[in-house]
């Protein structure tokens, strides 16, 4: 008895350039026999093209959509019942032999310094001295600029005096009606 493998793959949606071939059923001819020979040189018999449907998502709040989807149908025959599994190269190198362990460091204890006198540190290499929480919010918010008052921005400056373009503010006595 026969067993078989099958495999599907989508059909070509779109045709391959082809010097001298201007038809376009022409081209798609020779697109699918480029894909039938291409799957027939790895083993597999072409067996049929099928249409089915397939829902397609179309968006966020939109429904899902049925669009035909063209399949191509290959088969390849193997010789018993039992699930076929394909070789890797890596399954048939024999495994790399363990390395031999390597021995544990020794640790060898460094010569105590002389008594000669400590050298002075660097003072780029001074670590900053250590503030309170408190002293780098204030450090921090006297840095800080703060952004001029809205009505200060627009208020004109001393020496120019009223803006000729817009009369400035009046200040009297509230009229009364």
């Amino acid at each position: 008895m026969s067993y078989f493998d099958y495999k599907a793959i989508p059909a070509p949606r779109r045709s391959k350039k082809a010097r001298g071939v201007r038809e376009p059923a022409e081209l798609l001819a020779l697109t699918i026999t480029d894909t039938i020979n291409e799957q027939a040189r790895e083993g597999w018999e072409f067996l049929r093209a099928e249409t089915l449907p397939a829902e397609t998502p179309r968006g966020l709040f939109r429904r899902a959509v049925e669009e035909p989807v063209s399949l191509l149908i290959f088969r390849r025959e193997r010789e018993s019942r039992e699930p076929r599994l394909e070789a890797r190269v890596e399954a048939l190198r024999p495994a790399p032999e363990p390395a031999a362990p390597r021995p544990a460091p020794v640790m060898e204890v460094a010569p105590a310094p002389q008594a000669e006198a400590a050298p002075q540190p660097r003072p780029e290499a001074t670590p900053p001295s250590v503030r309170t929480f408190a002293e780098r919010v204030q450090a921090a918010s006297a840095a800080r600029r703060e952004p001029p008052i809205s009505g200060a921005a627009r208020a004109p400056r001393q020496d120019q005096g009223p803006s000729p373009l817009r009369p400035g503010p009046r200040f009297g006595p509230a009229e009364t009606n």
